[in-house]
C-alpha cells in the first residue's frame, strides 16, 4: 500500500456554472483524464467495470468535487465527471482515441465517454445512475 507521503495530491479550483463553455469544460475534462491515466498506469488501478464503484450523485455541497481514479475508487463511487474521464483514460492507455466530453442536459452539463469509432458511452448509466445498468 503507498504511504501519504509517497505522492503528489493535485487540486483544481476551477468555478464551473451552468454558462461555462464547452471548451473550458473540454480543457478541465482532459486534465482529469491526463491524472486519470497516469494514476491507472503507475497504480495499476482495475478496470472501471470492475472495480466496483458506483454512480453516486454528489449531495448539496458549496462546490462540485472532481474525483481522480485513486479518489474514486477510495470512495466506492462518484458522479459523471469522475467516471467518464476514468473510462476515457483507461481506454486511451488501451489506445483507443476516447474522450470524456460535455452534453446539455435538463440540468446542466453531463459527462459522458466518446468512444474512437465516435459511439457515445455513459459509464454513469451503467453503474446505476437513475437506476439504469
Amino acid at each position: 500500500m503507498r504511504r501519504d507521503d509517497e505522492y503528489l495530491r493535485v487540486g483544481i479550483v476551477a468555478p464551473v456554472r451552468r454558462s461555462t463553455s464547452r471548451a473550458d469544460l473540454a480543457a478541465l475534462l482532459a486534465a482529469l483524464t491526463a491524472i486519470n491515466r497516469y494514476q491507472i498506469a503507475i497504480f495499476r488501478l482495475p478496470r472501471l467495470y470492475d472495480a466496483g464503484v458506483r454512480y453516486v450523485r454528489e449531495g448539496a455541497q458549496p462546490r462540485e468535487e472532481w474525483r481522480s481514479a485513486l479518489e474514486l475508487l477510495e470512495h466506492g463511487g462518484g458522479d459523471c465527471e469522475d467516471l467518464a474521464t476514468y473510462r476515457a483514460a483507461e481506454l486511451q492507455l488501451d489506445g483507443e482515441d476516447a474522450r470524456a466530453i460535455a452534453v446539455r442536459s435538463s440540468l446542466g452539463w453531463h459527462i459522458v465517454v466518446r468512444r474512437g469509432d465516435g459511439a457515445i458511452e455513459d459509464p454513469s448509466a451503467r453503474l446505476g445512475m437513475l437506476g439504469t445498468e
